[in-house]
């Protein structure tokens, strides 16, 4: 029997702690998201209250998470 990775998604939750500029750097930097992109999530994000930023197996989600959590994000994996 072979065994399935499980798909999840990486969400970007909003906060009143981080400012847009704050994230936008943060999303840049870590995920590689260039300057218009990283604005447009921001602005989604503070809107909707979330955006999912990544979707894959929990071992390569967590790795983010933890980055995404250091820089100050705050972020969940569901």
């Amino acid at each position: 029997m072979v065994k399935r990775k499980q798909t999840k998604t990486l969400y970007i939750l909003d906060d009143k702690v981080n400012s847009f500029n704050d994230v936008m750097m943060v999303l840049e930097m870590v995920m590689g998201f260039n300057m218009y992109q990283a604005e447009q999530i921001a602005l989604i994000v503070h809107h909707k209250g979330q955006y999912p930023i990544m979707k894959g197996d929990i071992t390569d989600l967590e790795e983010f998470e933890y980055i995404l959590a250091k820089h100050g994000l705050t972020v969940e994996i569901k």
